[in-house]
């Protein structure tokens, strides 16, 4: 069970996993919204938060979010056909860009890009940055994690503190006050994340596959205000 929690999770982090071949389960296509929910019901908790739904000519599309484990994918099919007979595995290609190596430029231009890059509200609110993660899967002690998560000039790094979470490092870049991060040079445009609101305790981040909204996450500022949120739950 614990591995289902960990793949939920990984799912629900902002640095949703970016690969040349991406992976979903098909699950089910429904007219009736009512007779989906009904169904949707019946998974755990965790695995419900992997699912997402499309509309699309008055008609709901149902499957899981995208991920590159085929191999973890395959152990939860039969969790999935439980509830939908007929779901099957899919592979999906997003588009991708190459990063090519930079190029250096004069100290000149290299400052004006920079400055410019400054008045980005979302990457000023990270760069330099060092926040606290506690997203929870499911209720329980042995359930929750908290993360530390710091942000340089242009990678940021999820640390665990609580919780069997592998340490993860990936580039990043804000554009458009959206953020993206590249694994391995390449970049999916299609998962980003999004500033929603700042307090003064956290920032409150979305996270966005396909433009479909897939979690908001407190980003706190102390790490005592994210265990006091994280015991609260």
């Amino acid at each position: 069970m614990i591995r289902t929690f960990f793949f939920a999770l990984l799912l629900l982090l902002p640095l949703s996993t970016v690969a040349s071949t991406l992976y979903t389960v098909e699950l089910a296509t429904y007219m009736d919204k009512k007779a989906l929910n009904e169904e949707l019901s019946k998974f755990l908790p965790a695995l419900r938060k992997t699912i997402v739904i499309e509309e699309n000519d008055a008609k709901y599309h149902v499957k899981t979010l995208l991920t590159k484990d085929k191999k973890l994918l395959t152990k939860l099919l039969p969790s999935y056909k439980k509830v939908f007979s007929d779901a099957f595995i899919e592979t999906f290609t997003p588009p991708v860009k190459v990063v090519k190596k930079p190029v250096k430029l004069p100290k000149k231009v290299t400052k004006e890009k920079n400055s410019t890059k400054e008045k980005n509200d979302f990457y000023t609110s990270l760069r330099n940055h060092a926040f606290y993660l506690s997203p929870v899967l499911k209720p329980g002690k042995n359930n929750k994690f908290l993360l530390k998560v710091t942000f340089t000039d242009s990678n940021v790094t999820y640390t665990p503190i609580l919780g069997k979470v592998p340490p993860m490092s990936a580039l990043y870049k804000v554009e458009d006050n959206k953020l993206f991060l590249y694994q391995k040079g390449l970049l999916n445009t299609k998962v980003f994340s999004l500033l929603e609101e700042n307090t003064f305790k956290y920032h409150l981040i979305s996270s966005w596959i396909d433009n479909k909204r897939v979690k908001n996450l407190r980003y706190y500022l102390n790490l005592h205000d994210a265990k006091a949120y994280l015991n609260s739950l």
